[in-house]
């Protein structure tokens, strides 16, 4: 999908170590995990955080891994997950960088 591909490019552009690791992890539960680190304050309120470009495809990245790979998605239902019927998205999304 080309979504995957340009958010991939966003961060590759602004942060090519964060994007090569999340290549390296894409498929993998360790994606979820820098995601969610990268996301989240978890150095004591030091981060400065990303430009809104990069955290936006940061999500957007995050939401392709889960429909591709549902079995390592949190199984937490969001608003955010559900199509216009309450169902949940299946469809299946291409890896970074490909």
């Amino acid at each position: 999908m080309n979504e995957v591909r340009t958010s991939y490019k966003t961060i590759v552009d602004a942060f090519p170590g964060i994007a090569a690791k999340l290549k390296l992890f894409w498929g993998e539960q360790e994606f979820s995990d820098l995601v969610h680190d990268l996301l989240n304050d978890t150095r004591d309120h030091e981060r400065q955080g990303f430009p809104l470009e990069v955290t936006s495809a940061l999500i957007t990245l995050q939401y392709w891994h889960d429909r591709q790979f549902p079995q390592l998605a949190e199984r937490t239902v969001n608003a955010w997950s559900l199509n216009f019927r309450g169902n949940a998205n299946t469809t299946p999304a291409p890896s970074p960088g490909h």
